[in-house]
């Protein structure tokens, strides 16, 4: 059935809640096809651009800043994470995951995106903020795997590994590319814990 954005947004916001939750019928809120896709990835790169820009509504200056370079960086590690999946995932003679599994992630990561500027606009920790949404983000690819993917136990570990490994090759290519957003993003992360405020607090 066809869908609206804004009607599959609320259905997915639904789902990645089940999928923190843990609930078994989580998948009958996404539209798991080629359609849901194009509409995850939508949601993705507003995301994406909309991270790109949060560093200037809290007043920071320097690299992080620079909106097309964060935009680059996110899609980077977007390629790696993709690309461990599709390598894995093949291993598994899994392939028709890969579609369900890039929904879930895409609007994770979309819901996750505006959750961290709540929790920073309430004024928490920056720091204390990071850890809780990787804590947030690890249950989600677990749950992701098990509820979605429906992986074994050891394909949800190989998975898991798999998608660090991912991240921390394109790391690597961040760093290389853009040096200084990696240095910013821990300049700001040691001012939030130095000033006990949300990232951009004057120490």
């Amino acid at each position: 059935m066809n869908k609206s954005l804004i009607r599959e947004t609320f259905d997915a916001g639904r789902g990645v809640l089940g999928l923190l939750l843990g609930q078994r019928d989580s998948a009958r809120y996404f539209n798991l096809g080629l359609q849901g896709l194009m509409g995850s990835l939508i949601a993705f790169l507003l995301a994406v651009t909309f991270n790109a820009y949060m560093p200037a509504l809290f007043g920071m200056t320097g690299p992080l800043d620079r909106p097309l370079a964060s935009v680059a960086s996110s899609l980077i590690i977007f390629a790696g994470q993709t690309g461990m999946a599709v390598l894995v995932l093949a291993q598994f003679r899994r392939l028709d995951g890969l579609v369900p599994y890039m929904v879930c992630d895409n609007w994770t990561s979309f819901f996750t995106t505006f959750a961290s500027f709540l929790l920073l606009a309430l004024g928490m920790n920056g720091a204390f903020a990071v850890i809780l949404l990787t804590l947030v983000a690890i249950v989600m690819l677990v749950n992701i795997s098990r509820l979605i993917v429906t992986l074994s136990l050891l394909q949800i570990l190989g998975f898991i590994v798999a998608q660090m490994v991912g991240v921390m090759i394109a790391m690597l290519v961040v760093n290389a590319i853009f040096p200084d957003i990696a240095t910013a993003t821990q300049d700001a992360i040691q001012s939030s814990l130095s000033s006990g405020g949300s990232p951009g607090a004057p120490s």
